[in-house]
């Protein structure tokens, strides 16, 4: 499973009834392939460590270090598919 928000949908200037609305993916975890064939390891932007990075069609990851090893995924809809849209007001 994976819950997601996409900006769009919430307001940048958030208030106390705004509606919050995400999206619940519901899929096989064989669907994502994090292989280990598939990533590199690339100095960052401004020279201060490193992440980890993979690129494949339809996903791509990144790892870094410098925020506790987080594992950052963007998946198309294609491999996933569509979300169940939840609102909470």
């Amino acid at each position: 499973m994976c819950l997601a928000k996409a900006d769009q949908d919430w307001s940048d200037i958030p208030s106390k009834i705004e509606v919050k609305t995400y999206h619940l993916f519901v899929f096989e975890a064989s669907n994502l392939d994090y292989g280990f064939e598939h990533w590199s390891r690339k100095e960052s932007k401004h020279g201060k460590g490193y992440k980890y990075v993979m690129d494949i069609p339809g996903m791509s990851a990144t790892i870094r270090p410098t925020m506790s090893h987080q594992l950052w995924t963007t998946i198309s809809c294609d491999i996933i598919g569509i979300p169940s849209k939840l609102e909470i007001v």
